[in-house]
Protein backbone atom coordinates (compact mmCIF):
# COMPACT_ATOMS: atom_id res chain seq x y z
CA UNK A 1 0.00 0.00 0.00
CA UNK A 2 1.37 3.38 -0.75
CA UNK A 3 1.28 5.71 1.87
CA UNK A 4 0.78 9.90 0.71
CA UNK A 5 2.54 12.42 3.58
CA UNK A 6 -0.15 13.68 5.51
CA UNK A 7 0.69 16.89 3.77
CA UNK A 8 0.53 15.49 0.57
CA UNK A 9 -3.09 13.53 0.37
CA UNK A 10 -5.37 16.41 -0.98
CA UNK A 11 -4.97 20.60 -2.17
CA UNK A 12 -8.27 22.51 -0.97
CA UNK A 13 -8.71 24.78 -4.16
CA UNK A 14 -10.62 27.70 -2.18
CA UNK A 15 -8.43 27.20 1.04
CA UNK A 16 -5.26 26.48 0.44
CA UNK A 17 -3.99 27.70 4.17
CA UNK A 18 -5.22 24.86 5.43
CA UNK A 19 -3.11 22.17 7.00
CA UNK A 20 -4.24 18.66 7.94
CA UNK A 21 -3.24 17.16 10.96
CA UNK A 22 -4.78 14.07 11.15
CA UNK A 23 -6.48 11.71 8.54
CA UNK A 24 -8.66 8.17 8.57
CA UNK A 25 -10.31 7.38 5.22
CA UNK A 26 -13.15 9.71 4.85
CA UNK A 27 -12.05 11.87 7.53
CA UNK A 28 -9.87 14.84 7.72
CA UNK A 29 -8.86 17.23 10.33
CA UNK A 30 -7.46 20.55 9.42
CA UNK A 31 -5.71 23.39 11.10
CA UNK A 32 -6.88 26.94 9.39
CA UNK A 33 -4.90 28.46 12.20
CA UNK A 34 -6.09 30.73 14.87
CA UNK A 35 -7.32 34.10 12.69
CA UNK A 36 -9.52 31.94 10.17
CA UNK A 37 -12.96 33.18 9.05
CA UNK A 38 -14.11 29.54 8.03
CA UNK A 39 -17.69 28.68 9.63
CA UNK A 40 -19.54 25.06 9.71
CA UNK A 41 -20.95 24.37 6.86
CA UNK A 42 -18.57 26.30 4.68
CA UNK A 43 -17.91 24.29 1.43
CA UNK A 44 -14.27 23.08 0.36
CA UNK A 45 -13.40 22.11 -3.02
CA UNK A 46 -10.40 19.34 -2.26
CA UNK A 47 -8.28 17.77 -5.06
CA UNK A 48 -7.85 14.29 -3.31
CA UNK A 49 -4.19 12.74 -3.97
CA UNK A 50 -6.12 9.12 -3.66
CA UNK A 51 -9.50 8.71 -3.23
CA UNK A 52 -9.35 5.09 -1.66
CA UNK A 53 -11.98 2.60 -1.81
CA UNK A 54 -14.50 4.89 0.18
CA UNK A 55 -15.80 6.22 -3.09
CA UNK A 56 -17.61 2.38 -2.90
CA UNK A 57 -19.77 4.18 -0.01
CA UNK A 58 -21.81 7.01 -2.64
CA UNK A 59 -23.96 6.23 -5.54
CA UNK A 60 -23.01 9.14 -7.47
CA UNK A 61 -20.38 11.71 -7.71
CA UNK A 62 -20.78 15.14 -8.43
CA UNK A 63 -19.06 17.35 -11.05
CA UNK A 64 -18.39 20.83 -10.16
CA UNK A 65 -17.38 23.32 -12.64
CA UNK A 66 -16.87 27.40 -11.98
CA UNK A 67 -18.97 26.17 -8.42
CA UNK A 68 -21.74 24.80 -9.96
CA UNK A 69 -22.92 20.86 -10.42
CA UNK A 70 -22.25 20.38 -13.96
CA UNK A 71 -22.93 16.18 -13.96
CA UNK A 72 -22.92 13.06 -11.74
CA UNK A 73 -20.92 9.83 -12.59
CA UNK A 74 -22.74 7.01 -11.10
CA UNK A 75 -19.79 5.09 -9.02
CA UNK A 76 -19.80 1.25 -10.45
CA UNK A 77 -18.10 -0.71 -7.60
CA UNK A 78 -21.17 0.49 -5.09
CA UNK A 79 -23.64 -2.19 -6.43
CA UNK A 80 -20.96 -5.25 -6.08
Amino acid sequence: MLLYPLNNRVYFLNAPSLKPIGHSEEHMVLDAGEDHTFKTGDVLYALPIHICPTVALYDKLLVVEHGAIVAEWEVAARKR
